[in-house]
């Protein structure tokens, strides 16, 4: 197993209950985690990834995961991500 590098790129996920909350990216995940504005939260998870894939990564958890304290845009119901969904599953037109 791959040991965590504290500077390495990671998604994480901020959990409540049975529910993920909150997914996000950050570079030194356990100091993102001690100084986050949400503090609503009790469990995390990260997965250490390249930094090539983080977007779509992040963006695929949001739009099937839709946890409550990541954005929508203009209060809809379309999350706020860093790619569409077609994007992040590459099938844009």
């Amino acid at each position: 197993m791959k040991k965590y590098a504290p500077r390495e790129k990671t998604f994480k996920s901020l959990v409540k209950g049975d529910r993920v909350v909150y997914v996000g990216q950050s570079i030194n995940v356990f100091a993102r985690i001690s100084g986050h504005h949400i503090k609503d939260f009790e469990s995390f998870a990260f997965i250490p990834c390249n930094q090539t894939i983080l977007d779509r990564l992040e963006s695929l958890y949001i739009h099937i995961l839709r946890p409550p304290l990541n954005g929508k845009i203009d209060g809809g119901e379309r999350m706020l991500a860093p790619l569409n969904l077609l994007d992040a599953i590459g099938q844009s037109p």
